[in-house]
């Protein structure tokens, strides 16, 4: 059963909320293991620190502000942030490989170790991450130089057959040209879409102001693939 667990929009404001104080339900977590156990504990940081990249450890205390012991992906395979009162919905990380690259230039390679990625959408044949990003921009005046930063979103798919996440889309401003071919590129894995974007049935300015929009579309389209073998 297909089921979107927040919608992008919450998925994002919810990781920059502001607490007025430190309410150790913020930092309460439920820990997977990967033999399908899990436990309790409190993280040392709350939930909104959380959007950090390429994390593969987790620091996990028995008592809110206690000692931490260090977990590694491969040991602790997920992690939910319960519900309470400031977050009404759970909030989820999944350790998985991921394809990434260490800097604009070098090439895509699935990470060494699992990374915490937060799902975002969760199907019969695809689930959906995001992952923070820092985007750089260099800008050049007469006046000044001006070195924008600014964080941002990487998308991911991760199919079931497969079982490695792919990003498919990273927020930023500006305008992109070539909208439509570039958004084909990047999901070539999907020649669906594409359809659907040539024939108007999804226009590129919603994907790019919800690019999970397009999370049901492959699941959807999967399900097809599968059902003519």
């Amino acid at each position: 059963m297909k089921k979107i667990l927040v919608s992008i929009i919450c998925c994002l404001c919810m990781g920059l909320t502001s607490y007025a104080k430190n309410d150790p339900q913020d930092f309460k977590v439920i820990a997977y293991r990967a033999d399908g156990t899990h436990f309790e504990g409190y993280v040392t940081t709350a939930l909104r620190n959380y959007f950090r990249p390429k994390v593969s450890t987790v620091g996990i205390s028995e008592t809110y502000k206690g000692e931490e012991k260090k977990y590694t992906s491969d040991e602790v395979v997920k992690i939910v942030f319960p519900a309470n009162k400031n977050n009404t919905t759970p909030v989820v990380y999944e350790a998985v490989t991921a394809m990434t690259r260490t800097s604009m230039f070098s090439k895509m390679k699935p990470t060494k170790t699992p990374i915490f990625l937060r799902l975002i959408y969760e199907g019969e044949n695809v689930k959906g991450y995001v992952m923070p990003y820092l985007d750089q921009t260099l800008t050049t005046n007469a006046v000044a130089d001006w070195n924008i930063m600014t964080y941002t979103y990487t998308y991911f798919f991760m199919t079931a057959d497969e079982g490695i996440a792919k990003p498919y889309w990273t927020d930023m401003d500006g305008v992109i040209p070539n909208l439509k071919g570039v958004i084909k590129k990047f999901l070539k894995d999907f020649p669906e879409i594409g359809e659907m974007i040539d024939k108007g049935e999804l226009k590129p300015k919603e994907f790019r102001k919800n690019p999970s929009i397009v999370y049901p579309i492959m699941d959807d389209a999967l399900a097809k693939r599968k059902a003519k073998k």
